[in-house]
């Protein structure tokens, strides 16, 4: 009877060291998990500090694409710069490139980001031949098909995050922009130089026609190369007597003095002033002339 009544109780006893040893295995096996090194998580301060940038760049963006749009379209172009058709061509292969680029799927077969930039030698040949108002309406016509398409989830610039397609977006507007709109400021700079360069000679050609009756310009053996002036114009010299010949063998009346003051000038290549001669083949009567001289030296 008495072994009877043990038996169940050590039954009992390893029962209970089964389950303590199984609470000891799975409390062991909870602290080796818990254990284990969390994630990390982006803090708070990070989140705000890339949403303020990327927020802050797209203001960048919107306003290096549209305010300069704003502005010069503010007054209308009354024709378009250059040859029209050759503007309008440009500017139409423009955008066709910008829809196969962020709509024609081309990203798929092509480098994902790399292919954005197929639209950027049309943008800077715009910029370069076209006026300012073409120039910023190719960047905006880049900028809405990009956006837009972005948005739509095409284009080389929906592969990875929202938040790292936005911010690629941005950056590539804003080198598209800066590249096309400062190639442009150069190419207006530079014609702007050349047009003022050639109303500044244009001038000086007024005010030396008013000033003088004839040009003239001499070789390196004082031979005449060149006349021109009013003279010529209205039939009073005719250049075929001077081409070809130096001065002094051409028929006139000069001074000693004059003629020596003239020579020295000449022979030390320096500018001589109202050297008084008469001509006698200027027409029918002889007439007095005073002529004037100013070296051209090239480079060497």
């Amino acid at each position: 009877m008495g072994s009877l009544r043990l038996e169940p109780l050590r039954d009992s006893a390893a029962q209970s060291k089964a389950i303590c040893e199984s609470c000891r295995t799975r409390s062991g096996a909870a602290s080796e998990v818990k254990g284990q090194p969390a994630a990390p998580r982006r803090s708070a301060w990070g989140w705000a500090a890339g949403t303020g940038v990327l927020w802050w760049l797209s203001d960048a963006v919107g306003i290096m694409v549209f305010l300069p749009l704003l502005v010069v379209w503010r007054h209308p172009p009354r024709s378009l710069p250059g040859h029209p058709v050759h503007s309008a061509g440009l500017l139409t292969c423009h955008a066709l490139i910008s829809g196969f680029v962020f709509f024609g799927g081309a990203s798929t077969w092509l480098d994902q980001t790399s292919i954005a930039y197929l639209t950027f030698p049309v943008a800077l040949l715009i910029a370069v031949n076209a006026g300012s108002h073409l120039a910023t309406l190719a960047v905006a016509v880049v900028a809405v098909f990009g956006l837009v398409g972005t948005l739509n989830g095409v284009g080389p610039f929906t592969f990875s995050t929202p938040t790292t397609d936005h911010l690629l977006l941005e950056l590539f507007l804003a080198i598209n922009a800066g590249s096309t709109l400062f190639v442009h400021g150069l190419a207006a700079a530079q014609r702007n130089a050349a047009n003022q360069l050639r109303e500044g000679f244009d001038r000086f050609r007024s005010l030396a026609a008013l000033s003088a009756d004839w040009y003239w310009e001499t070789d390196v053996n004082h031979r005449f190369t060149r006349v021109s002036g009013r003279a010529v114009d209205s039939g009073l010299l005719d250049p075929a007597n001077f081409i070809g010949r130096s001065r002094w063998e051409l028929p006139c009346v000069v001074t000693d003095e004059e003629r020596q003051r003239h020579d020295s000038a000449m022979a030390r290549r320096e500018s001589f002033r109202d050297l008084m001669l008469t001509r006698l083949n200027m027409g029918d009567t002889p007439r007095h002339v005073s002529i004037s001289g100013e070296p051209v030296l090239d480079e060497s």
